[in-house]
């Protein structure tokens, strides 16, 4: 019959903190967290002078999640051609832009 053997051993771990943006690490210079949807103005004129309005339609959710103890902010920056704190649309070709506005309500406020 054979004998029973037991050894023990110590085990450690380091948690780094961190978070994750949809089930991604993100680098702490990271500053995109990929295309969560679309922004849609339509088709106008390119001498349409009126005010448009645009909507979003989301192909994705955005799921944020941090070691416990991490404060998290979520924030959205001018974009990739703002200036003077305005949002631009540029198209690729071309240098001309539209100035755009985001709004988190009804009252555009």
């Amino acid at each position: 019959m054979l004998a029973d053997v037991t050894e023990t051993f110590q085990v450690s771990a380091t948690v780094d903190t961190g978070c994750l943006i949809n089930g991604a690490v993100q680098e702490e210079s990271a500053t995109q967290a990929g295309q969560i949807g679309t922004l849609d103005f339509g088709e106008h004129s390119s001498v349409y002078a009126a005010e448009v309005q645009g909507s979003v339609t989301y192909s994705s959710s955005l799921t944020l999640s941090c070691t416990p103890g991490i404060a998290m902010n979520v924030s959205l920056n001018g974009g990739l051609n703002s200036s003077d704190g305005v949002r631009k649309l540029k198209h690729t070709e071309e240098v001309t832009t539209v100035d755009y506005f985001l709004f988190q309500d009804l009252d555009y406020t």
